[in-house]
């Protein structure tokens, strides 16, 4: 049986309290270009959440992940009313991200908090890195923005 992927995942330290609550059930990320975790991510990948500036804090197991391409600014309104219960995101996110073509919704599942807590290294304002791919044991660190985009 293949390892599951390892991720790590930078959010705004009001979504990892909300992760941590229970109430935010599901992580979203958006953009303009394919990048990451959109094409990587897999059920049963495990996502480790660190706020931004900070350390991990958080692990969790994918439970299911949903992925939209070609995007208008309509289908990004239909996402939201979609998934915003689960997503936990303020108007001002869905506003900057109304042009996005690309979309990646995770179920998270089975979090647990990061004893003790630890640093990854820089990611340099990106927002996802993919550690190891399935298969690959140890930590491969966060791969290079070309290869995230692959």
């Amino acid at each position: 049986m293949t390892a599951p992927a390892r991720h790590l995942a930078v959010l705004k330290p009001e979504f990892i309290a909300l992760i941590a609550e229970g109430r935010k059930t599901v992580e979203s990320r958006l953009s303009i270009t394919r990048r990451a975790p959109f094409g990587v991510v897999n059920v049963g990948d495990v996502v480790l959440l660190k706020p931004v500036g900070g350390a991990v804090r958080l692990r969790a197991r994918v439970a299911q992940v949903q992925q939209y391409s070609r995007l208008s600014p309509a289908g990004v309104r239909r996402l939201r009313a979609a998934f915003n219960d689960r997503v936990c995101a303020p108007d001002a996110y869905w506003l900057a991200r109304a042009q996005a073509r690309y979309a990646t919704f995770i179920w998270l599942d089975d979090v647990r908090e990061v004893k003790p807590a630890w640093r990854p290294a820089r990611l340099h304002g990106r927002g996802w890195a993919v550690l190891t791919s399935p298969g690959r044991g140890g930590s491969a660190g966060p791969r290079s923005r070309q290869a995230a985009a692959r």
